[in-house]
């Protein structure tokens, strides 16, 4: 079960609020149009890349694995924070109750600690359920009349790549508990896991940003995806709905289970939800996923290095 479960944990540790929103979509891609296109390869290259990376031996018991291990706990924390804030706003939205958003909250943490703690077979099915439910809403996206915009995309290839290589690099490590806690499987194994995985998202980056090709005026939209379902109706926004709150589901039990079970980095999630979900997007997640991406790219270079001089010798 783990061997075909763990594509879908890798999927599920990418795709989250900011994906099936598409304000990632469109920050990190749909604002340049078709080399937006170049970006998602940037990106889908840097997964394959760093999503590989171990632990070199040199690092072990020593500053920069206990750099490292901060870094990457703060990461989770501040994603599941992420997570966690994004589905109180989506319960916000779609349930007509007093304090809705605290209701989802709490039925999202609760049912994330309870995927966590299960076989990954739960996270697998959820897993597969958002990417159906998202790749329907944008294929229906696709279908709807051109919204329009004034304003031209940006046209710098060099800044298309850089953003692609940036986006990589930040899910990547988050990618990285995931292979970590898996041992049982062969190297081969993971590569294959990790290809699949890279090219489920990258398919789904690759329509995200054909659709906002079609509909350019929904770039500068904070949630664009789901701005786009006022066009569908009643059912249009309940697929955005779903698929939005699948894909924070997913995250966010990803987040809790590689930090493995302890008390004080849920604690740590339920308080950084405070802050709200762009709070948390916007302060925190390029710091911290700057860091781990160039933290992510010395273990490779260290990798690479150590089996270069094995094979000299």
């Amino acid at each position: 079960m783990q061997k075909r479960a763990l594509p879908w944990e890798l999927l599920g540790a990418v795709v989250g609020a900011g994906l099936a929103s598409g304000r990632e979509v469109a920050a990190f891609f749909g604002r340049y149009g078709w080399l937006g296109f170049a970006g998602v390869g940037a990106a889908a290259g840097m997964l394959l890349l760093l999503g590989s990376a171990r632990m070199p031996c040199a690092w072990a018991g020593r500053w920069p694995e206990r750099l490292w291990r901060v870094v990457l706990a703060l990461l989770l924390i501040a994603t599941g924070g992420a997570m966690l804030a994004a589905s109180g706003e989506v319960a916000a939205l779609a349930l007509p109750l007093h304090g809705a958003r605290w209701l989802g909250m709490g039925a999202t943490v609760l049912l994330a600690c309870l995927l966590a703690r299960r076989t990954v077979s739960g996270l697998m099915r959820v897993s597969q359920a958002m990417l159906a439910l998202l790749a329907g809403l944008l294929l229906l996206g696709l279908t709807l009349p051109p919204m329009r915009a004034a304003a031209l995309t940006e046209a710098s290839l060099p800044a298309a790549l850089l953003k692609g290589a940036a986006y990589g690099g930040f899910n990547a490590a988050l990618m990285f508990p995931v292979m970590a806690d898996e041992r049982s499987l062969g190297e081969e194994e993971r590569r294959r896991a990790l290809g699949t995985a890279c090219c489920m998202a990258a398919a789904l980056l690759a329509a995200g940003n054909a659709l906002l090709l079609r509909h350019p005026a929904l770039v500068g939209e904070a949630l664009p995806f789901v701005r786009m379902t006022a066009a569908m109706g009643p059912a249009g926004y309940l697929l955005s709905a779903a698929s939005l709150y699948f894909s924070i589901l997913t995250t966010l039990t990803v987040c809790i289970r590689s930090s493995g079970g302890r008390a004080w980095p849920l604690v740590g999630i339920v308080l950084t939800a405070l802050l709200g979900f762009s709070g948390v997007v916007d302060a925190v997640y390029p710091l911290l996923g700057g860091v781990c991406a160039a933290m992510l790219a010395l273990m490779h270079l260290q990798q690479k290095i150590t089996q270069a001089c094995k094979q000299k010798t």
